[in-house]
């Protein structure tokens, strides 16, 4: 509301005011929002709700159905997508620069990632693969009278139907938990023989020798690579006083990754914590400030809440600015 207030004081408010969510959940934070936005509108006494649009984002439309039924009271404001999170700007490129408030909750912790070990001075990349045990599978497929042939069918089957696909709901589950139990990772490790040439995000001056050297030289830390590149698309669609706040498990502190940061399970989800410092130093090459606050609304909460504006800019980068413009108009005239 501020933001918008300055915007209106300065008579530069937009006709529309944007707002998206990515990954909606059921839609109750949607609807919370949109309830408490129109009631301090009209408290205020403000024509903002009016010129409000709503985004709701998400990659399942399952999700963006029941999304839609808990906002229906607000059918007229609220515009449905069905996107790849990997890659906002794709569906969203028509919002470049014209979101004021984005709002991500659980979503990058979902994406796929990549880590990266310093080994004195040597970098290297785990490349990780799932197993199962051929010993425990035998085991699981003995006491649920499956097929060893028919278990990664019976599997599929599981994943795509739940566990009433094994035909009794209870034994359905006991199979998963008992495959569950019996996955392992593998790994190798392979030598990365020039990190400085290897750019993280496509348009942002960050190479992997540049965050290597701000680790210690025995530390396994991820990259967050693809979580990343999402978080620098989304920037692109704020407005210059827009802002971008994401509620994930963010490590703070590199010296977090002293412990293990995934890859686990959470709430029927495969996780990992995000690097938060890599965020940060994508955020700030490209003009933005990057705070990582802990979410304290919740007692012993792993959340951290990440928050992104536009850097103010120095009286130089100002004057360059002024600059550049002048001749650009001095160019076209």
């Amino acid at each position: 509301m501020r933001i918008l207030q300055g915007l209106d004081e300065w008579s530069e408010l937009p006709d529309e005011i944007y707002a998206l969510e990515l990954g909606v959940g059921n839609g109750a934070q949607a609807r919370v929002w949109l309830d408490t936005f129109a009631a301090v509108c009209e408290e205020q006494g403000h024509d903002f709700f009016d010129r409000l649009r709503y985004v709701i984002a998400d990659y399942s439309p399952d999700v963006l159905d029941a999304a839609r039924r808990m906002v229906a009271p607000y059918r007229d404001k609220v515009r449905h997508l069905d996107i790849d999170l990997r890659r906002p700007l794709a569906a969203l490129a028509d919002l470049r620069g014209r979101v004021l408030y984005a709002h991500a909750c659980n979503v990058h912790d979902n994406l796929p990632t990549d880590e990266v070990m310093r080994v004195g001075a040597t970098a290297y990349e785990p490349l990780v693969r799932a197993y199962l045990d051929e010993s425990k599978i035998s085991e699981i497929c003995a006491v649920h009278g499956i097929a060893l042939d028919d278990v990664v069918p019976t599997i599929q089957r599981v994943l795509r139907f739940g566990p009433r696909a094994l035909g009794d709901e209870k034994d359905g589950v006991r199979f998963w938990s008992a495959v569950w139990d019996a996955l392992g990772l593998e790994e190798i490790y392979a030598e990365i023989p020039d990190p400085s040439a290897v750019r993280l995000v496509p348009g942002v001056d960050v190479d992997l020798g540049e965050v290597l050297a701000t680790l210690p030289e025995y530390r396994r830390v991820h990259l967050s690579s693809v979580a990343v590149e999402s978080f620098a698309e989304t920037l692109e669609l704020l407005h210059p006083e827009g802002v971008l706040q994401i509620q994930d498990l963010f490590v703070r502190d590199l010296g977090q990754y002293t412990s293990f940061r995934g890859p686990g399970k959470l709430e029927g989800s495969i996780v990992n914590w995000l690097n938060g410092p890599l965020f940060q130093t994508v955020g700030e090459r490209l003009g933005f400030q990057v705070s990582l606050e802990p979410f304290t609304y919740r007692e012993k909460s792993n959340t951290v809440v990440l928050t992104a504006r536009r850097r103010e800019a120095s009286s130089d980068e100002r004057l360059l600015t002024a600059s550049d413009e002048i001749l650009h108009a001095a160019a076209a005239g």
